[in-house]
């Protein structure tokens, strides 16, 4: 069975690949023992390609570390009423209602 980690940290992945020594620096001090890479909510499909890219890099760094990672993922659910705006990439959102 895994351990559920005493600290868990959010962190932007975008700035963890640009400070990636510091923030490494700053988590080992922190205790944390997972950190938890969110990339930006990006609805343009080459700046969300961009965003994930990172991620296998981001991923390696914390593990090589000794962190226990995963990606944090925001979903819709901010009210932005995004595919209702008939953009190409929105034409497979499922709309879903309640």
């Amino acid at each position: 069975m895994n351990k559920i980690p005493s600290l868990a940290v959010p962190i932007m992945s975008d700035l963890f690949i640009k400070h990636s020594t510091r923030y490494l620096e700053q988590l080992k001090a922190s205790g944390a023992e997972f950190v938890w890479l969110a990339p930006h909510r990006e609805f343009n499909p080459e700046n969300l390609k961009k965003e994930y890219d990172i991620l296998p890099q981001c991923i390696k760094i914390l593990e090589n570390a000794g962190f226990g990672v995963g990606v944090w993922i925001q979903a819709f659910g901010f009210g932005e009423p995004i595919a209702e705006r008939n953009l190409p990439f929105t034409e497979n959102i499922k709309k879903l209602r309640i």
